[in-house]
């Protein structure tokens, strides 16, 4: 999260004389899409590998190209160099990702959902550190150093890396296909898909209706095709078999909503921040540094409730707040000189929303989903943030230049009440997610988890679950006699306990 917040803050700093003016905004968003692409693309895939070949090897190595990807980005040249060096990033972040939550959720397998809220307090951390120190870098040295706390971070993990736990698989898969070569030529295809779809959705208001149409179409055939290649492929472009479980789905689109209004609203607020209020770098990264804090410790807070309330209702809660905050404030803004009076009211109450949406959301998929496919869960669910994230850009450098509305910052008021419309859907999903959200691991007439080995100082496997349950070591099922009430009360109490 703390290399996304960089690219929001860097993307004033280069319309400005001292980064590469005269590059219109629709080309300085690909700052922040050429990095969500290759995530998009490759987290379902790495999550698979993870699952596969153990999160600990995928890490280090997705650890590796990401932070070589960030020590170029500190040296880019031109905005060409810059873009390349992000989508190495990418790269490395995709396998990131996954690993590390799966590595949580093996090691610490008694408290998953408040595991999952520690993780993404993380990234509410990592994003409020970027907040409050990287405008701070950009006016002492260039935008260049937004990117020199990854670099130094990553390489400093990287000389730590043999204290990880030596998780050697998250799935019952067998040998045979752990280490099955990935799709090629699906992450291509998907690639390609991704690509069309976000070109064509930021260059709307250029583009011909015609060719507008022909892209999404195209992308959409394109999805499709991807997704049937998938079905046939032991390490996918798309885990397809997640997606057939509702609460599943759901989760993955109030993942796609949340990426959408939440990195266009990242974007667009420190952009209003300097052109209207005529904020230096360090003054909108700490105005926008409280929203990060409250994102944070709300994701502590919702992590340690998980176990008393649904994931749904947190989302639909969080998205209320979400709501009202862009409402606050659409109305407010204008040629305010105050910034109190727009942003910080709203940016806390913004910031737990956020928290609240990112850790249900992740908990309601990953639990879903069950054991076995904790990083391809995590994998595919971030597919649909990094995507939202880049449609949502596509969006907003289109309004920008095109606004819906009229009268004082039409544009980014435009672009906050879209985001509103998302926040408003992820609510809606939420209150659906109440009704069929349950992990799989609830079911326990319909499955169980396989015996396997206790664990012996490192992280083992956790068990798949089998459709048939093993006979119980302890009881055989007596015969109960059909004449009599007592004797079958007794023999149902002596039944063995199946359910876990």
């Amino acid at each position: 999260m703390a290399d996304t917040i960089a690219a929001t803050l860097a993307i004033p700093v280069l319309q400005s004389p001292h980064g590469l003016p005269g590059t219109p905004v629709s080309a300085l968003t690909w700052l922040i899409t050429a990095y969500a692409l290759p995530v998009a693309t490759g987290l379902t895939t790495a999550g698979r590998l993870a699952d596969l070949a153990g999160p600990r090897l995928v890490l280090i190595a997705g650890l590796a190209v990401f932070t070589f990807g960030a020590a170029v980005t500190c040296l880019a040249p031109n905005l060409g160099w810059l873009l390349a060096a992000r989508a190495t990033q990418g790269l490395g972040a995709a396998a990131m990702i996954p690993a590390s939550l799966a590595l949580i959720l093996v090691t610490l397998p008694a408290s998953r959902t408040a595991a999952i809220g520690l993780w993404n307090a993380a990234s509410g951390i990592g994003a409020a550190a970027m907040h409050a120190g990287g405008g701070w870098l950009a006016d002492l040295l260039s935008w260049r150093a937004l990117w020199l706390p990854q670099a130094v971070i990553g390489m400093t993990l990287l000389l730590g890396v043999t204290g990880l736990p030596t998780a050697t698989s998250t799935s019952s898969a067998s040998n045979a296909t752990r280490w099955h070569r990935p799709d090629l030529a699906g992450l291509a295809l998907l690639a390609t898909v991704f690509l069309t779809a976000t070109y064509a959705l930021s260059q709307a208001s250029r583009l011909p209706t015609a060719i507008l149409v022909a892209a999404l179409a195209a992308s959409g055939l394109g999805l499709l095709a991807t997704a049937w290649r998938s079905r046939h492929h032991p390490t996918p472009a798309i885990e397809t078999g997640v997606y057939a479980r509702p609460a599943f789905a759901l989760a993955a689109l109030v993942a796609l909503l949340h990426g959408a209004m939440s990195i266009a609203m990242l974007t667009a607020i420190p952009m209003y921040l300097q052109h209207t209020l005529h904020r230096t770098p360090t003054g909108y990264g700490l105005a926008m540094a409280p929203m990060s804090i409250a994102m944070a410790l709300t994701s502590i807070a919702v992590g340690r409730a998980g176990k008393h309330l649904r994931p749904g209702w947190m989302i639909y809660i969080g998205s209320v707040a979400v709501v009202a905050c862009y409402l606050w404030v659409a109305t407010a803004l204008g040629p305010v000189p105050h910034l109190s009076a727009i942003w910080i009211p709203a940016s806390i109450p913004l910031g737990a929303g956020m928290g609240a949406i990112a850790t249900s959301l992740s908990a309601a998929a990953t639990l879903s989903a069950g054991a076995g496919r904790y990083a391809a869960a995590t994998g595919a669910v971030m597919t649909g943030r990094q995507l939202g994230g880049a449609f949502g850009l596509a969006g907003m450098a289109a309004v920008l230049q095109h606004p819906v509305l009229t009268g004082p910052a039409a544009g980014y008021t435009s672009v906050i009440l879209g985001c509103l419309a998302c926040a408003g859907l992820a609510g809606f999903c939420g209150l659906l997610l109440v009704r069929r959200a349950e992990p799989a691991a609830t079911h326990p007439a319909r499955s169980r988890p396989a015996q396997g080995p206790r664990s012996t100082g490192s992280v083992t496997a956790i068990p798949a679950f089998t459709q048939t349950p093993p006979p119980h070591p302890r009881a055989q099922t007596p015969a109960i006699p059909a004449s009599s009430a007592t004797s079958s009360a007794a023999a149902r109490r002596a039944l063995p306990d199946l359910t876990g």
